[in-house]
């Protein structure tokens, strides 16, 4: 992933900070630097924001990275990606309504980012023996990050209809299923022993 370093961090806290609405000038002014210099480094307004977005996937990866180091197999990797992704969802919503027209058919994610992290997962599972090798990665993977995303993300912190919100007891209990379907008899058995709120820090919904 090709990531332009140069200033982007800090536009990249501008935009978790002030939302994705602020104009280049207000970009500009708070980077501290004309809005011709901001243009000499993305060109246009949509380079800026692809860069920002590309900067966001790049910080979720290598925090992952961190993180997948203490996984024991790879259902808990999964679980992992899968807190990672959650919490994204709910604490970096401004790079989720970004590229939110991407998330809302399963045929548009098959070169999404996550997605090409979860079927590298699903992979690996596989040849471990923890998960099914009759499962298809890519389609899998399409799947998971279909469903938690409309699982989670809410923009506005509106509530749609047709996704109502789950509480916490019921969240867990769709991820769960969503990883069991994936796993072998063995992998049953490594999953059974796993405690998912380690992994996964659902919180009680409000209301």
């Amino acid at each position: 992933m090709r990531v332009k370093t140069k200033g982007i961090e800090h536009v990249y806290q501008l935009f978790l900070k002030e939302g994705e609405h602020l104009t280049t000038e207000q970009i500009a002014a708070h980077c501290k630097i004309t809005k011709k210099t901001l243009f000499n480094r993305y060109q246009s307004r949509q380079n800026l924001e692809n860069q920002v977005i590309e900067y966001w996937k790049h910080c979720f990866y290598t925090t992952y990275k961190v993180k997948v180091k203490y996984a024991n197999n790879q259902i808990e990797a999964l679980l992992y990606f899968v807190d990672q992704f959650k919490k994204s969802i709910t604490e970096e919503q401004v790079f989720f309504r970004l590229e939110e027209k991407k998330y809302l058919k399963p045929a548009l994610l098959t070169d999404n980012f996550y997605v090409h992290m979860v079927e590298y997962l699903v992979q690996k599972g596989i040849d471990e023996g923890y998960f099914k090798s009759t499962i298809d990665p890519k389609t899998y993977a399409i799947s998971i990050i279909f469903n938690l995303f409309h699982l989670f993300y809410y923009p506005d912190g509106e509530m749609s209809p047709e996704y109502p919100q789950l509480d916490r007891d019921q969240s867990l209990k769709y991820i769960s299923n969503m990883v069991y379907m994936l796993l072998t008899p063995e992998g049953a058995i490594s999953f059974e022993m796993i405690l998912i709120d380690h992994f996964l820090g659902i919180i009680p919904s409000e209301g």
